[in-house]
């Protein structure tokens, strides 16, 4: 399926290089072709999981049966890309328009001096707790 998609993608390209306005519809045609043709063989090798008797609802089906599903359900959306020229290939230039900048980084902080580092002049006054209290901060005697 890749290769297919990335075949089609080069083919859009020179199409579009040489200003046509769609792809030939032989090319279109041949390419749906190969993608039903992948899906089926997709299928075969995925096949979905059986409804059991005596249980209800939906019987949960594997990752690739569900991706299969969408594709084969989405064929035409999967593909416009092959039929208008001007619907690009991929999302990238969308989804780099909404890209937000990232606000989890840590912003740099200024670490304030410790007190070894930066001797309080003597004449500063001290903090002395009360008679009753612990002690919470260092005194300095005099």
């Amino acid at each position: 399926m890749i290769a297919l998609l990335c075949q089609a993608n080069a083919l859009v390209g020179e199409a579009q290089a040489q200003d046509f306005k769609a792809l030939p519809t032989g090319n279109v045609e041949r390419l749906r072709t190969r993608y039903d043709t992948i899906l089926t063989e997709a299928e075969a090798s995925n096949p979905p999981r059986p409804h059991r008797p005596g249980t209800r609802g939906r019987v949960k089906q594997s990752p690739a049966c569900n991706l299969i599903r969408r594709l084969r359900e989405h064929r035409n959306e999967v593909l416009r890309f092959l039929t208008d020229l001007c619907i690009p290939f991929d999302n990238n230039q969308a989804e780099a328009s909404f890209a937000y900048p990232s606000s989890s980084r840590k912003s740099p902080v200024v670490s304030a001096p410790k007190s070894a580092e930066m001797p309080l002049p003597s004449s500063a006054p001290t903090l002395r707790p009360a008679a009753n209290s612990p002690t919470i901060f260092s005194t300095r005697s005099s």
